[in-house]
C-alpha cells in the first residue's frame, strides 16, 4: 500500500479513542472506524502510522503496522464472537509446552525450570490454575479446575 497521509493523530471518540489520518478516521479492513479503549493504545497506533513508509507516496509494508493489525483482528474477528476465541485459546492449557520438560541434557532441563516455572507459579497464584508438569512427551492430564480457571480468566478479558 502507498502512504496517502501526512499526519496521524490519536483523538478522543465516543466511548474511547481513535486515530485520524489527515483528519479522516482510520478504518479497519471490515470498514469499521477504529475505536480503542485507551489513549495510550490510540497513541501507539498513531505512532505506527506516523512512522510507516516515511514520506507521503512511499510504499508501506503491513508488517510495519503490527499493533494496528492485532487490534484490527481483535475488533473485526474476536469481538463479534469472543467465546469462539476463548474456547480455542483455552485448549492450550491442556497441553501447554511449559508443562513438558526435557530430562536431558541437564543444562536444558535447568534452563526450562528457571525460565518456565515462574510462569506456572504465576498462573497458580494469580489465576488459581496450578498445572501439572512432566518430563518427556507423554501426555499429562491437567486438573479440570485449573483448566476451568484458565478459561474463566480468558473469558473475563476484553477482546480489545
Amino acid at each position: 500500500m502507498r502512504r496517502f497521509w501526512e499526519r496521524a493523530e490519536a483523538v478522543p471518540r465516543e466511548g474511547g479513542w481513535g486515530v485520524v489520518l489527515d483528519g479522516r478516521p482510520l478504518r479497519l479492513p471490515s470498514g469499521t472506524t477504529l475505536s480503542v479503549p485507551t489513549r495510550a493504545l490510540a497513541e501507539a497506533i498513531a505512532e505506527e502510522w506516523r512512522s510507516a513508509g516515511g514520506a507521503k507516496g512511499a510504499e508501506v509494508r503491513l508488517a510495519a503496522l503490527g499493533v494496528t493489525r492485532v487490534i484490527a483482528t481483535a475488533i473485526d474477528r474476536v469481538a463479534p464472537d469472543p467465546e469462539a476465541t476463548v474456547a480455542a485459546l483455552a485448549k492450550y492449557g491442556a497441553a501447554d509446552l511449559l508443562c513438558y520438560r526435557a530430562e536431558f541434557p541437564p543444562e536444558l532441563a535447568a534452563r526450562q525450570a528457571e525460565r518456565w516455572q515462574p510462569l506456572l507459579d504465576w498462573a497458580a497464584l494469580a489465576l488459581d490454575a496450578p498445572l501439572a508438569v512432566t518430563a518427556g512427551v507423554v501426555p499429562v492430564a491437567q486438573p479440570p479446575a485449573a483448566l476451568a480457571a484458565l478459561r474463566g480468566a480468558l473469558a473475563r478479558r476484553s477482546p480489545v
